[in-house]
């Protein structure tokens, strides 16, 4: 039987043995300082385009007071709270596989009064559990996570639950650097919203679409790579902007210049796809 501890706070804590495996490359990313630091940076920087807490509580705000709320993936957690607060959610499962990020979280909802949570450090594809969800988001995790876990997903929703997931389309520009990325450096694919969209229409699952279209600028300054820039580019890669090759950094210039829709602006679409049971 997995042992549980309650601090005084109303905490409840898992141990990382009773999940725990090998994870992503974005796992050890937040797990080091410069991760860490690289994506509060990067939530900075994408606040001038996208609120996805923002977008999904505009949705469900007096329509749902969610009793037991799943959030996998959370991050360091900032988007967490918001939502918690946001939507007077009462008990918190926080999934997410990174150490160091999880306890970021954990500083985070203390600060700002929120218990009545569980951390848990696992993947998605193995967390296992017979508790049923009224309330499930997943915001900007479901790009590694197998697209099979979407009928996991789905069953793990309670009768009349709802489940938010939030993530770039194929044409956004920041998945597109993401994509540039992947295939040097983790020589694997990430997901989009359409490969998603594609899986829940072939398993009959019913979704809505809500589309949060933008544009992304201030990533080129005379033809060179701004902070901005380089500060997404070292995220999508999960390393640091010194250790991303030439030839990397040559594509990416390369899909500015074909991207660019005038005035050193580009695409920003992303997707809030909502499953309903």
């Amino acid at each position: 039987m997995v042992q549980r501890t309650v601090d005084p706070f109303g905490w409840v804590r898992i141990p990382a043995a009773a999940f725990m495996k090998d994870t992503s490359a974005f796992e050890k990313f937040l797990d080091s300082a410069y991760g860490r630091r690289t994506i509060s940076l990067f939530d900075k920087e994408k606040s001038q385009i996208e609120n996805p807490p923002k977008f999904i509580i505009s949705r469900f705000h007096g329509k749902i007071k969610p009793k037991n709320y799943l959030d996998i993936g959370g991050g360091t957690g900032k988007r967490t709270v918001e939502i918690i607060k946001g939507l007077g959610c009462r008990h918190t499962d926080f999934l997410e596989p990174s150490k160091r990020a999880s306890d970021e979280f954990v500083k985070l909802a203390k600060s700002h009064g929120v218990g009545n949570i569980s951390i848990i450090r696992s993947s998605f594809e193995d967390f296992s559990r017979a508790k049923k969800y009224d309330f499930i988001t997943s915001i900007h995790s479901w790009y590694y996570i197998d697209l099979e876990s979407l009928q996991k997903l789905y069953k793990m929703l309670a009768p009349s639950g709802i489940a938010c997931i939030f993530i770039d389309s194929k044409d956004d520009t920041i998945k597109r650097m993401q994509d540039i990325c992947e295939i040097v450096f983790l020589n694997k694919p990430s997901n989009n919203a359409e490969d998603i969209c594609k899986y829940l229409e072939k398993r009959g699952i019913k979704y809505s679409v809500y589309n949060y279209d933008g544009v992304l600028s201030g990533l080129l300054k005379n033809n060179n790579f701004t902070q901005r820039a380089r500060i997404i580019a070292s995220l999508v890669a999960y390393r640091k902007w010194s250790k991303i090759s030439a030839s990397v950094k040559q594509k990416i210039l390369e899909l500015f210049r074909e991207t660019d829709q005038g005035h050193g602006t580009y695409p920003s679409r992303r997707c809030l796809i909502v499953v309903k049971k």
